[in-house]
This record gives structure tokens, C-alpha cells and sequence, in this order.
């Protein structure tokens, strides 16, 4: 929640810098232009920190959530499994029973690994009741695995001071472009404002989207859902 309202802040100054900047220019005209080298410079600079570092953060995260959605599947690609082979007894119908539990329990909070642990705890409880079947015992383990490792992966993988010093170069960005002198042509420094801006704009709204909790919540939710729907199709 911080992170998008500092995001949405920092949007909101880039576009109140940029009219500001952008009327500042035009009224200043386009007839000096001797420090048109210092601002590119300066612009070239400061754009190049800020893409390189927005496309570092955005990639990492982007390959911490992936990775984090695969250990899911692979989780409840087990679960099927374990669910479809559990034998017809006792053992087997208190298997199936705590896989629909833990399912439905991290479908509901799926960034809280830690909801389905007591349902967890009773397929483990189970595993001794299963001593005869090897393959089950197999993907017993191989559902522990996934779930402990997926409580290994850390929320972010870039940390905040990294998406702040973003934010703070796209803003730095934002008001090179907007104060960049102005040629003749006046609506020229419009459209330079503006697609700049938007482009600005996007990278930052990419970022704040990628590090968004309900964003990855719905894409992690889908897969429990995916395994109790199959259960109710069969």
C-alpha cells in the first residue's frame, strides 16, 4: 500500500512538474539556446540511470513472482497426484480430505503460506499410514518440498531504498524534460513533454504494479482453485 501511494505521488508530481516546466519553456522562447548541451547531457544522464535501474527492478521481480507461481503448480501438481492415487481406506480418505483443506485454505490467503499449515501437518501425519506405496510417499515429499521452498522465497526481490531511488530518477526525469529549452516551434515542446511523460509514467506504473500483494494474490489463487475445480469435475 505505501509503495503504490508513493508511486501515485510521485506520477502525480512528474505531470504537475511537466505542464509547469513545459509553460516555463515556451515562455522563455526559443531563441537562446546555449544551454541546450548542458541539458542534454544532463537529460541523457539521468534517463539512462533511470530505464537501466526501472528494467533491473523490473525483471527481478518479475522473475521472483515467476518462480514463486511455479513452485505453486509444481505443488499441486502433487497434490493431484496424491489425491487421484490415494488408496480407497481410511488413511487415504483423511489424505484427500486435508489436500482439499490446505487447497481451499491457500486459495483463500494465498500470500499467506503459513494458513494451510495445520492441514499440512496432517498429511504429513498420514505418510507412515502410507508405508506401502512408494510413489506416494514420493510426491508426499516432493508436496513438503515445494511448499518449504516456496516459504524460502523473500517477498521482493528488489528492496525498497532500490524502487525509491527509481521513483526519485524517473521524478529527476521528469523535470529535465519538462525545463528542456524549447525550439520555434512551441507545440513541438508539447509533444516532447508529453510523450516523455507517458513513457515515464508507464515504467513507474509497471514497477508499482509488479510489487502489487493483490496483483500476485489473484495469480496464485488461481492455481488451488484450478486443482478444487478438477476435483469437482471428475
Amino acid at each position: 500500500m505505501v509503495n503504490l501511494v508513493v508511486a501515485l505521488v510521485v506520477i502525480a508530481a512528474c505531470i504537475v512538474i511537466g505542464v509547469i516546466g513545459t509553460r516555463s519553456s515556451i515562455a522563455a522562447g526559443g531563441d537562446d539556446r546555449s544551454n541546450d548541451n548542458v541539458m542534454t547531457a544532463a537529460l541523457r544522464l539521468a534517463g539512462a540511470a533511470f530505464v537501466f535501474l526501472a528494467a533491473f527492478a523490473g525483471v527481478s521481480e518479475w522473475q521472483i513472482e515467476g518462480e514463486r507461481e511455479s513452485l505453486a503448480r509444481q505443488q499441486f501438481i502433487a497434490a493431484a497426484e496424491l489425491h487421484r492415487n490415494a488408496p480407497q481406506t481410511a488413511a487415504g480418505d483423511s489424505l484427500r480430505a486435508a489436500l482439499v483443506e490446505y487447497a481451499q485454505r491457500t486459495s483463500a490467503e494465498p500470500l499467506d503460506l503459513h494458513s494451510g499449515d495445520a492441514a499440512l501437518e496432517a498429511i504429513v501425519t498420514l505418510t507412515p499410514d502410507l508405508e506401502d506405496d512408494s510413489f506416494l510417499r514420493e510426491e508426499i515429499v516432493a508436496f513438503e518440498d515445494r511448499h518449504a521452498e516456496r516459504l524460502m522465497i523473500p517477498e521482493h526481490a528488489v528492496p525498497w531504498p532500490i524502487i525509491g531511488t527509481v521513483y526519485i530518477l524517473g521524478l529527476m526525469t521528469a523535470i529535465l524534460v519538462a525545463y528542456y529549452p524549447t525550439g520555434s516551434r512551441p507545440s513541438l515542446k508539447v509533444l516532447q513533454t508529453v510523450t516523455s511523460l507517458a513513457v515515464i509514467v508507464a515504467i513507474l506504473g509497471a514497477l508499482t504494479l509488479l510489487q502489487s500483494p493483490s496483483l500476485e494474490s489473484g495469480r496464485l489463487a488461481e492455481i488451488p482453485t484450478a486443482f478444487l475445480s478438477s476435483l469437482e469435475v471428475r
